[in-house]
């Protein structure tokens, strides 16, 4: 006896994933602010990784939510710095891998930008550089953290994240429906 789910796998043409190059970027100088902000990534990430076991209670103390909250936190802004290196890079990778981390090249930078919008004025530790550097949150980590973020924005848009899905032309689209339609 067949299998009911058998009609589905015949059906079902799956497509193949293809890694790709890396879309041409707005500018010459594209590709070096691309490096810059994936050697700042990798080095915050490091940072954070090293000093883990001192990294989450800072964040613990800042965050509200308790110490799960803080975890999960942490664990997101290092698994989003690590895995946008490749977008930063310009990596071959395929389409969706590609979007993906080029909006992971965005997360570290909102969250960080939150985190000391929520703890100023407080009087704890800018956590993004972990313990290594216990500087006080102020009004010059708002204004890193914000470069920061400005900064993010310019480099995926430089880098064509809005290249990755190109839209099809009208013409295009009229050929298709035409073809499937005889």
């Amino acid at each position: 006896m067949k299998s009911p789910f058998m009609r589905y796998n015949v059906i079902m043409k799956w497509k193949k994933v293809i890694a790709e190059k890396a879309p041409k970027p707005y500018s010459k100088l594209a590709a070096k602010f691309g490096i810059a902000a994936a050697v700042i990534m990798t080095i915050m990430a490091l940072l954070q990784l090293v000093r883990f076991d001192r990294f989450l209670p800072e964040l613990d103390a800042q965050l509200p939510g308790g110490y799960g909250f803080a975890m999960f936190v942490a664990i997101v802004v290092v698994f989003a710095e690590i895995f946008a290196i490749p977008f930063l890079l310009q990596m071959k990778l395929s389409k969706g891998a590609r979007f993906c981390s080029g909006l992971l090249a965005l997360v570290p930078a909102w969250i960080w930008l939150l985190v000391t919008i929520w703890s100023m004025g407080n009087g704890y530790v800018a956590v993004e550089f972990s313990t290594y550097f216990p500087f006080d949150t102020g009004w010059w980590t708002l204004a890193f953290n914000f470069v920061w973020l400005v900064f993010s924005f310019f480099v995926v848009w430089q880098l064509g994240l809005d290249k990755i899905f190109p839209k099809k032309s009208k013409s295009a689209k009229t050929k298709k429906l035409k073809k499937s339609a005889k």
